[in-house]
């Protein structure tokens, strides 16, 4: 039976898992979640920054390839020492998009010191969807909300952090349908709550198998066994242009993500059953996925 509950601070999900929220003057809003994947990087559902993006400007994002530039700005909030109620701020200073998937890459910037020795630890990601019958956990920040003292200036976030648990029940390779899901995802019977567009979801062995996407309600008195849920699949990101800084490499060059996962930034278990080509002479990339 798919279960949801609350999951504190000091779960250790929360030093990988983001708090998103968005700041333009003086008005912040929790917008979703997010989830660490490398040093300086990081993933989240594409919708949740169009929705910041309407939020302050009722309009939807411009898809720019390579990123969205806006005039609000964007921060990504974790707790890298689960035992203390110390929060970090990280500035996203790039969103890495585009119109083929639910997600999007996020380019991380320091706010203090402190964070320039931060070691980063990363979680395996399994680029393929698990197949039906998987039993798989969400995490995600559920009803956050901001308050701002206007006289300290201070900002005090309350946040319900959540795990949703239960199994694939069916698996669309290519898409679910041409309008509201047109991209490869899997749905799930776990409950997914406003607030957790964006987070991580994984497998029974500690995989990161997908981005939550969206959840249908249910019209059924026994909710919790009725829920529809989608989870974003990962291996359709991977052909997202990205220029995350790379040692040996040169700096702010654009590049697929794949070349990410090959050159070990991040660790994907399954990666080597994809054939990949990168046309450098006409910038056309091709990701082949052993599933049709």
């Amino acid at each position: 039976m798919p279960t949801f509950k609350y999951t504190g601070l000091d779960s250790p999900i929360t030093e990988f898992a983001l708090m998103l929220v968005g700041r333009r003057d003086r008005h912040y809003y929790v917008v979703g979640s997010g989830m660490l994947i490398g040093p300086g990087a990081a993933i989240t559902a594409n919708h949740v920054i169009n929705e910041l993006h309407n939020l302050f400007y009722e309009q939807k994002a411009v898809p720019d390839p390579d990123n969205i530039t806006t005039q609000f700005t964007l921060q990504a909030i974790h707790f890298p020492h689960r035992h203390e109620s110390e929060a970090w701020a990280w500035d996203v200073r790039k969103v890495f998009h585009d119109d083929q998937t639910d997600l999007a890459f996020l380019q991380l910037h320091p706010t203090q010191e402190e964070q320039l020795s931060y070691v980063w630890r990363s979680p395996r990601l399994q680029l393929l969807p698990p197949p039906v019958g998987t039993e798989v956990s969400a995490f995600g920040y559920h009803s956050s909300v901001t308050e701002v003292d206007e006289t300290s200036r201070r900002v005090t976030i309350t946040t319900n952090p959540c795990t949703s648990c239960g199994v694939v029940c069916e698996v669309h390779n290519h898409k679910r349908d041409s309008a509201v899901l047109p991209f490869p995802c899997f749905r799930t019977d776990s409950r997914f709550e406003r607030g957790m567009s964006g987070g991580p979801v994984f497998t029974s062995t500690g995989n990161l198998c997908g981005i939550i996407c969206t959840n249908f309600s249910s019209s059924s008195p026994e909710e919790d066994k009725e829920h529809t849920s989608y989870v974003t699949t990962l291996w359709p990101s991977m052909v997202i242009k990205v220029a995350f800084n790379r040692s040996g490499h040169p700096e702010n060059v654009y590049y697929p993500a794949f070349e990410l996962v090959r050159d070990g930034f991040i660790t994907a278990v399954d990666w080597d059953q994809f054939e990949y080509e990168h046309d450098l002479t006409t910038g056309i990339v091709t990701l082949r996925a052993p599933v049709v």
